[in-house]
């Protein structure tokens, strides 16, 4: 390597501006021993106000990388939560909410529907709905408990049971039969609904049913949701 280049003469102001070396701005101050005077400040501080800490863009970054992993984990936390079958198990669909003390209990009610029609079999077997609930043969419904969460309806003036056909129309039968038998679950509005224990169409449970004109739905068309398959059990005075 060759000698480094000397810097002009002095001299010249103007020349002073042009080398580093022998500019004033410039120049580091000197101690009596070769090191820095005590009324300067330390290195470290020099290099924390200029930003040249040692190490402090590789913690920067550091902090950064932590940060956007914890909100990758709390968004994939959140997408798991509210994903449809995460609050399900892995045994199985939801089992029907019952309540394992009305086995074998005998309740005299009245079911009116959220359609605003009480629920009778007429002397002829034909199931539908009636505005009326103080006529004799309106509106009492035995609900027989045949194990937890499954109940028989039948009409207290007639004797009919209400049954379901395999096409989910509703009937009254003279005699107890498997078409029957209805499962019975509370749901979160506080209203019961009745679903065929026996037929299912593609799957889907059918359920007990009055539309807006009190007439029952053919169980095929009904859902859960429905407000149509919804039913208060009213106690008798």
């Amino acid at each position: 390597m060759g000698r480094p280049r000397p810097c002009p003469s002095p001299t010249a102001s103007w020349r002073h501006s042009r080398c580093p070396a022998l500019s004033p701005a410039r120049r580091l101050p000197i101690g009596p021993n070769g090191a820095a005077p005590s009324d300067s400040p330390p290195l470290s501080q020099q290099w924390q106000s200029r930003g040249l800490a040692p190490g402090g863009k590789s913690r920067q970054r550091a902090g950064g990388k932590a940060m956007r992993c914890r909100l990758w984990l709390g968004l994939a936390w959140l997408l798991l939560a509210r994903a449809p079958g995460a609050a399900r198990t892995s045994s199985g669909p939801r089992r029907p909410r019952s309540y394992p003390h009305l086995e074998g209990d005998v309740r005299w009610r009245r079911l009116f529907s959220s359609t605003h029609f009480f629920l009778r079999v007429d002397p002829s077997g034909l199931v539908q709905g009636t505005r009326w609930c103080h006529s004799p043969d309106t509106g009492i419904i035995e609900i027989r408990s045949i194990r937890v969460g499954v109940v028989a309806l039948k009409a207290v003036h007639t004797g009919f049971f209400v049954a379901m056909s395999r096409r989910g129309h509703l009937y009254g039968s003279r005699i107890y039969t498997a078409h029957c038998r209805f499962q019975e679950r509370i749901e979160e509005n506080g209203y019961n609904t009745y679903a065929s224990l026996r037929w299912r169409h593609r799957g889907r449970p059918m359920f007990l049913a009055l539309d807006r004109r009190g007439v029952p739905r053919r169980g095929g068309r009904t859902r859960r949701h429905h407000l149509s398959t919804h039913f208060l059990p009213v106690m008798v005075s």
